[in-house]
């Protein structure tokens, strides 16, 4: 309007004219340069994703007159002047030039062997036509032709031989352009997988090519990797130089991500990762050198493609990691990330981490504290798991996907990463392993492995709450038995199975415990032919605790764990590459199930005796060492020979001085003590001494199980020791008892305050050990023998026999306890053997407890049992009848000696018996 005119140019019409002629000269000229700095528009389709990513790594300039290639030998010489072609620079570049190289890249991408790749590059050097169409494959005939000699150049044989003439024959990759040669580098790994992935055939045709594809694959990437590195040490001594000025030239960020990526690829084990680490560690220096808006050049799909590298390599840098993980937190950088590397990414950060742990200390602060990394790995895998839980992108994601995606987020937990993120990380663990189990119910055919499947129960092992209700589990264990997903698996898997199983606590889950021990029967078996060599110890430890501690009563499902067991611990070779700790587990697993085998536990012992085991033991692991084998040893239902019990005794004699120490838990003192008591080992009562006082400095911490088998082995080993405490003229107690008596009596003093929490054996226990050791203690015997009164209905004869031997051996005379436990006896309901019932006679006798009934009733029961009984049994009885003045039983001692001795007793003319003989 003219109101704006006037305002703007002001209100003279000759200035308003020349300032108006001058805006539109100004617009004039810069439309004018803008369509001549512009590329020429085109109706052409869009360009193609593939094709954009190129598109950053064409040059702006074109490089100088380059020199042309050697002449090959027998060949002409290739003079690059005529060809004009980029792919060269001068021998004086030291740094790397932007050229045009996106169509040659485009066909080193399509190649799909080694010497396609060779072929394309020799193409592009003699200025050929680079495209690579399909046609142009090798085939096996093709092959037979170059092994015939035949050297055709025309379009039937484009891929002549190029390996047959020698070093000279060899692509002088040091001319080439870095963006080429990453290129190259990269596509030759991809290649190197894609072959080992691919089904050889069996035709000799077919192993002639690729035998020399490996051969032709082989020296190309060895002279690349020098060329590579020739370069790269290079640029990395210059940018060291040079630090804090700054840089003239840079290496291209997509080369050395390139680079990066191909080297990863190329370190499939931890071999070849030692191999290309070091080469790789100098190619992360060089990014992290590069300016922040360079590398965030390379796009988010990249920068996950380097995290992984590094990740895969075990390469830290915290200063290139964060400037990644700021870049990724973008909104804009996480929303373009698929789903597949948002799984990489995912994983990568695990990977991370868990080099972080293992490498503590270094480099934590040198790039800006681990504090920031730390909440920068917490924000970003919160962003990933978010953008994966989206339906849209969890329907896209594959089953491979989610898996990796679901290990990772376990593994990130478990590092302490993903703190107050617990919930959020159990509900993408829940919908991720939801999907899973939707698409493999709607399948026909599996579509899990057994390492997805243990990765799986693994992962929902560490994510999942104990305290709500799991609704998948029972699900994914189910596919895992239906589907044959255990007979699949290998030994790795199965304690992986097992650990996880124990962690959710799934005892009730029989069939697969059951499962998992006959495919590791099967796996042993297998391998028995080489000496088990595949199994390892460490393996077999995990899998056979599991069984043992929720099903070793049920004997269909030890079956098949046992006789792994047996097959295992009974070669030699095997024992020989296990530790102590290993062979401690064994012991301890052959005990809790109660399976004797002389031939076993003596392989096992005489290895335990080497040096190298003895110095090698902790106190934690003598304890459970001498426990375990002398329960095994001592066990009623077998007689050991000579030998186990002189293995038993230089046990005792080797690992109890590593007993000696302050730092066992109450359990390892009670288990050593009772292993000492049963074992009757008298040599070194020092040791006993120390763990005796150890438990009782202890003895408000332990539990009364604890407490109370101490107890028990304090006075077992007064027995065995043979002593007898003196009562002197004033009934003091003399000194004259050995030093763990006094603190034996703080044990039972303890155990008599905690009364509720006691068990029928633990009563039958307490009260015989008092009587043992002659503790005289009225106030502890009668809160001890009113606790025995409340449970008198759970009590057996053993027990009872125990508690009536103990209050009369301290001659504690309570006839409330007294007539209820004999109440007891007289239940028809309880089984009592000749000695136990010997035993309760003879405790009664010394009570001076007369009850005919009972006396006359366990006579009985001794005739009827008169096999079990024993000289010792009969004269306790005959002994208690006459203290309570009571007829003996006739019938006991005749049938005793005519069963016994062979004596008949005859009665004379006098009416007297006479005992005599049947011969």
């Amino acid at each position: 309007s003219i109101a704006t005119q006037r305002m703007v140019f002001g209100n003279s019409p000759t200035k308003r004219r020349r300032l108006w002629w001058l805006f539109l000269f100004i617009m004039y000229f810069t439309t004018a340069w803008s369509w001549t700095t512009q590329q020429p528009w085109s109706m052409s389709a869009p360009q193609p994703v593939q094709d954009k990513v190129l598109s950053h790594r064409r040059g702006q300039f074109q490089p100088p007159t380059q020199r042309p290639l050697p002449p090959r030998k027998g060949g002409t010489s290739n003079s690059n002047s005529k060809t004009g072609s980029s792919l060269l620079f001068s021998e004086h570049q030291t740094s790397d030039l932007a050229v045009s190289d996106s169509e040659l890249i485009d066909s080193i991408i399509a190649a799909k062997t080694a010497s396609e790749v060779d072929w394309t590059l020799r193409q592009a050097l003699e200025g050929k036509n680079i495209s690579l169409s399909t046609t142009d494959r090798l085939d096996t005939q093709q092959w037979q032709k170059q092994s015939n000699g035949c050297q055709q150049h025309g379009d039937d044989n484009k891929f002549v031989s190029v390996v047959k003439d020698g070093v000279d024959n060899k692509l002088p990759f040091s001319q080439l352009s870095l963006n080429v040669s990453s290129a190259v580098l990269r596509r030759m790994a991809h290649v190197s997988v894609l072959e080992a992935r691919s089904k050889v055939d069996n035709s000799n045709d077919a192993n002639y090519v690729s035998n020399h594809e490996s051969v032709l694959r082989e020296e190309m990437l060895v002279d690349l990797l020098k060329t590579l590195g020739v370069r790269l040490v290079s640029a990395h001594k210059s940018s060291s130089r040079d630090q804090g000025q700054p840089q003239q030239r840079q290496l291209g960020v997509y080369p050395l991500s390139d680079i990066l990526q191909a080297l990863a690829v190329l370190a499939p084990n931890e071999s070849t990762r030692q191999k290309m680490k070091p080469l790789a560690t100098i190619v992360v220096d060089l990014l992290a050198g590069v300016d922040a808006l360079e590398l965030y050049k390379l796009g988010p799909i990249r920068l996950v493609q380097c995290l992984q590298a590094m990740a895969k390599l075990q390469i830290r840098h915290p200063a290139l990691q964060q400037r990644i993980y700021e870049r990724l937190l973008k909104p804009d950088a996480v929303s373009k990330l698929p789903a597949r590397f948002l799984a990489h990414g995912l994983s990568s950060l695990a990977c991370l981490e868990k080099t972080k742990t293992k490498h503590i200390g270094i480099q934590s602060d040198e790039h800006g504290g681990s504090e920031k990394e730390r909440k920068q790995v917490k924000t970003l895998s919160r962003a990933f798991m978010r953008r994966l839980r989206k339906r849209k992108l969890s329907e896209d994601a594959t089953i491979e996907d989610l898996c990796r995606a679901l290990v990772a987020t376990s593994n990130l937990l478990e590092l302490g990463v993903m703190t107050e993120m617990e919930d959020e990380a159990a509900i993408f663990g829940f919908t991720s392993l939801r999907t899973i189990l939707d698409r493999e119910m709607a399948s026909s055919s599996s579509l899990l492995n057994p390492s997805q499947v243990t990765d799986l129960i693994s992962s929902w092992a560490s994510l999942t709450d104990q305290r709500r209700e799991d609704t998948v589990i029972e699900q994914l264990l189910e596919v895992c038995l239906e589907n044959g997903i255990l007979e699949g698996c290998n030994l790795y898997q199965l304690e992986v199975v097992t650990r996880s199983v124990q962690k959710l606590d799934m005892s009730s889950h029989v069939e697969l415990t059951k499962g998992v021990g006959e495919q590791f029967l099967a796996l042993v078996v297998s391998n028995g032919s080489k000496k088990y060599i595949d199994v390892s110890p460490m393996t077999t430890n995990e899998i056979l605790r599991w069984p043992i501690l929720a099903h070793r009563k049920n004997k269909e499902i030890m079956e098949a764990y046992l006789g792994a067991a047996s097959l295992l611990f009974a070669e030699d070779s095997f024992l020989a590459r296990c530790s102590v700790g290993d062979l401690a587990n064994f012991l301890w697993f052959l005990s809790s199930a109660h399976t004797f085998n002389e031939k076993i536990l003596e392989g096992i012992g005489s290895r335990l005796m080497e040096p190298e085991y003895v110095d090698a033991c902790s106190p934690k692991l003598a304890s459970r060492i001498l426990a375990t084998f002398t329960s095994l040893i001592e066990s009623e239902k077998h007689s050991p020979t000579e030998s186990l019990i002189q293995i038993k005794q230089d046990l005792f004699h080797n690992y109890g001085g590593h007993l000696l120490s302050s730092s066992l838990s109450p359990s390892e003192i009670s288990s050593a003590l009772y292993a000492y008591a049963k074992g009757n080992y008298l040599r070194d009562m020092g040791v006993f001494d120390h763990l005796v006082s150890l438990l009782a400095a202890s003895r408000h911490e332990c539990t009364v199980r604890q407490l109370s088998q101490s107890l028990w082995s304090c006075g077992k080993m007064m027995a065995w020791e043979g002593r007898e405490l003196v009562q002197d003229e004033t009934d003091q107690m003399s000194k004259a008892g050995p030093p763990y008596v006094a603190n034996a009596e703080n044990i039972a003093e303890e155990l008599s305050t905690r009364l509720d929490e006691l068990s029928p054996a633990d009563i039958a226990q307490i009260v015989w050990a008092m009587g043992k050791l002659s503790i005289r203690d009225d106030l502890m015997h009668s809160r001890f023998a009113r606790r025995a009164k409340e449970l008198s209905a759970c009590l057996n004869a053993s027990m009872i026999s125990n508690i009536l031997w103990g209050l009369a051996r301290v001659e504690y005379k309570n006839e409330e306890i007294i007539t209820e436990l004999t109440y007891r006896l007289a239940s028809p309901d309880l089984q009592t053997s000749p000695k136990e019932a010997a035993s309760v006679l003879f405790s009664l006798g010394r009570l001076n407890w007369r009850d005919e009934t009972l006396f006359y009733q366990f006579s009985q029961k001794m005739v009827e049992q008169i096999e079990d009984t024993n000289a010792q049994s009969i004269a306790n009885t005959l002994w208690a009848f006459r203290a309570v003045h009571l007829r003996p039983p006739q019938e006991l001692l005749d049938t005793w000696a005519a069963e016994k001795l062979g004596l008949m007793s005859v009665t004379n003319s006098y009416g007297n018996i006479e005992r005599r003989s049947e011969k």
